[in-house]
């Protein structure tokens, strides 16, 4: 791999430039863990703390570094009695989305554009063996005047787990806006949807509704944004002391996005249950039940022990209104059937709806 151009001349603008530190020609660090006991101490800090230590050696275009640096790209250390290597093994092992930009800014401070003797990365590298790839920060010292670097002193270290958790932190709070805005846009639809016939009756039907929101905002975030199937139906039927079964198999772990929207269709089907059908009874039941059909998911709602059905509704209410857009929402379709002896509703939704495993 062609190595960045290491020496450049800077323009005399006649300013006056920052002080530089001067390395002399023939310093030259022993980083092999020989020799001193005070040598060793700090071998022994290095390892425990994570860091790797270099020194490049800009005239001869080669690296000097401790072992644990070598480990970190995945490249095997040099031969016994040389910790010299050449510097483009290192590049080599740069991630091709970073290496443009990085060799880029490497040249940059070389001729020392920023006006600092400093600099700090971050980059991703494809283990030389093995192909992982792996986040490094990357501190180093320059020492030199801009038109004849001489060294760099630096460190590094794996800070891939420090990335990872950055970006879910990130992640989590995308979610967490986009959760935000699709409550308020449920909450409007709820607030345009819901009849009565006087105030008191709205503001009931309303509060139900905007409670059912707030108990699946709750159980998303006690599960850290992860739920199954079964849990939502659970965590919406609860009130009714166990009259409601569920059985579910395989467990379908769910995508956020479809958690609040399946969870107001259960709450519908729950608040018509409790007011006209099988949960208005003492006796009455429900029984769920959650199969996995090829590229479908099925829910069955399966009431009895409540009212004889004589026929189907002649208009849709407001709840089987409510319900229907859901199921479009959540590109799924409902299909209830009133037989004489319960209601009997089944929702089929797509896969892509449920978490990768």
């Amino acid at each position: 791999m062609k190595s960045v151009p290491h020496v450049a001349a800077r323009p005399d603008t006649g300013a006056a430039q920052p002080a530089t530190a001067v390395v002399p020609p023939d310093f030259r660090p022993d980083f092999g863990g020989h020799g001193a006991e005070g040598i060793e101490r700090v071998r022994l800090a290095m390892d425990n703390l994570g860091l790797g230590f270099f020194e490049t050696d800009l005239f001869r275009d080669t690296v000097r570094a401790t072992p644990n640096t070598f480990a970190m790209f995945d490249l095997p250390p040099p031969p016994p009695g040389s910790n010299d290597a050449p510097r483009d093994i290192f590049w080599a092992c740069y991630h091709p989305e970073d290496e443009g930009w990085a060799q880029a800014r490497y040249a940059a401070d070389l001729r020392r554009e920023r006006s600092s003797d400093t600099y700090c990365e971050r980059v991703r590298i494809i283990h030389a063996q093995t192909h992982q790839v792996r986040w490094l920060e990357v501190i180093g010292r320059i020492f030199g005047p801009a038109d004849r670097r001489s060294h760099i002193v630096g460190m590094c270290r794996d800070v891939t787990a420090l990335m990872e958790a950055e970006e879910q932190q990130r992640l989590l709070a995308i979610e967490v806006n986009h959760r935000a805005n699709n409550v308020l846009a449920v909450s409007q639809a709820l607030v345009a949807m819901t009849q009565a016939e006087d105030v008191a009756s709205f503001r009931r039907a309303l509060q139900t509704r905007i409670l059912a929101l707030a108990r699946t905002h709750d159980l998303l975030a006690r599960s850290a944004w992860q739920t199954d199937l079964r849990s939502v139906v659970v965590n919406e039927t609860a009130a009714f002391d166990g009259r409601v079964s569920v059985s579910a198999a395989p467990v379908l772990a769910l995508r956020p996005s479809v958690v609040q929207a399946l969870a107001m269709l259960l709450h519908e089907l729950a608040i018509n249950a409790a007011k006209h059908g099988a949960l208005s009874e003492p006796g009455g039941t429900v029984a769920v039940t959650i199969a996995q059909n090829g590229k479908e998911i099925s829910l069955t709602w399966r009431e009895q022990g409540g009212p004889a059905i004589a026929a189907a509704p002649d208009r849709a209410g407001t709840g089987t209104v409510l319900m229907q857009r859901l199921a479009r929402s959540m590109q799924a379709s409902l299909l209830p059937v009133w037989n004489q002896d319960g209601l009997l509703a089944e929702l089929r939704m797509p896969m892509m709806h449920c978490q990768d495993p």
